[in-house]
């Protein structure tokens, strides 16, 4: 019997969509987990298309009630990327963070997030459908836009023993609500410190698009809202959304 926080389906066309789907339906427990043995139309950053082989990936979304002003959520999307390093480690799995969604390991891509927030009243943000694929037993597991350099990697390339995929979804849901936790209690600064600390890119040449043109710079750390800095031609420039590319 499945627990009062998860539900599991055979198959969905996207559990972020099946999460928006139970919120329409009823009133769901913060925390609240769809996970899923395959997707039809899993979704990514930028439209994207996110795949996973029958049973071979974890396929989860959680549900993070927020209840809080538009301007303190901003930066919260890269929390999930926490929860996802804190539990590789305890599976003895040393990854980094790909600004903004994306969990590596040297260079290559283990897990993408998808951080949809629903609006609440008054200009307020409700919460947060935290979506995560994670490549298990099978890569590729993305379905990447034409002339992607991220090869994807499974944690069965990368453990002796690799665990199965439903194994994993309590442990993910644990490690992002004590994350939630933190920024819940306004311990916000710390947490964005914490993310850049892991980040795979960390003071390198990386190229982004700036004022509609691909620019090249150093990466220098995060805003206050998560935007990432650049220092370009002697200036700190904020990226807000693009894909890096490492030089």
């Amino acid at each position: 019997m499945e627990a009062a926080w998860h539900m599991h389906l055979d198959s969905t066309d996207s559990t972020n969509t099946e999460m928006r789907r139970q919120l329409a339906a009823r009133a769901l427990p913060d925390g609240f987990v769809v996970t899923a043995d395959c997707q039809t139309a899993g979704k990514g950053r930028l439209g994207r298309a996110w795949h996973g082989g029958t049973g071979t990936n974890l396929l989860w979304s959680c549900w993070v009630e927020l209840a809080l002003p538009a301007a303190e959520v901003a930066g919260f999307s890269l929390l999930p990327g926490l929860a996802v390093l804190d539990m590789l480690d305890g599976l003895g799995v040393r990854a980094g963070c790909k600004w903004p969604n994306d969990v590596r390991v040297d260079g290559c891509k283990l897990a993408g997030i998808l951080t949809e927030c629903l609006a609440g009243e008054g200009g307020s943000i409700r919460g947060a459908i935290v979506g995560i694929g994670i490549n298990v037993l099978g890569a590729p597991g993305t379905e990447e836009c034409p002339g992607s350099v991220t090869p994807p990697v499974a944690l069965s390339g990368l453990l002796p023993v690799p665990p199965a995929p439903g194994s994993l979804a309590e442990p993910l849901r644990e490690a992002l609500l004590s994350r939630v936790r933190q920024w819940r209690a306004g311990d916000r600064q710390p947490l964005l410190e914490a993310w850049y600390a892991r980040c795979d890119h960390r003071d390198a040449m990386v190229r982004v698009t700036l004022d509609g043109i691909k620019q090249e710079g150093k990466t220098c750390g995060l805003g206050p809202q998560g935007q990432l800095l650049l220092s370009v031609a002697g200036s700190v420039r904020e990226v807000w959304a693009d894909d890096v590319e490492m030089r």
